[in-house]
């Protein structure tokens, strides 16, 4: 994992199932990052990111690709494990 994403959770969910203040809960996201010409993570790769994801209990696994040229272009890991494009960032948090 390149990076993670880390902020507070301010929904009411978040203290309905934990039985916390809001704002006491965080949401994770995990991020890897890959450039140039370097290829996508493996099938493999996949799995094992989730693994992590769940062990973490993080809201989403993100790969962002940097192109020349083209700027990054954001995926979501679902639950099948395939990378799927992400739309809108705003909904990749909890």
């Amino acid at each position: 994992m390149d990076i993670v994403a880390i902020r507070k959770d301010h929904s009411e969910r978040a203290c309905r199932e934990l039985g916390t203040k809001r704002g006491d809960a965080l949401q994770i996201v995990l991020i890897q990052v890959k450039g140039g010409c370097a290829a996508k993570p493996t099938a493999e790769d996949a799995k094992r990111l989730q693994s992590v994801a769940r062990q973490h209990n993080a809201c989403a696994v993100l790969l962002g690709v940097w192109k020349p040229g083209k700027g990054v272009q954001f995926y979501y890991l679902d639950k099948r494990a395939e990378w799927a494009e992400v739309t809108d960032l705003a909904t990749i948090f909890c």
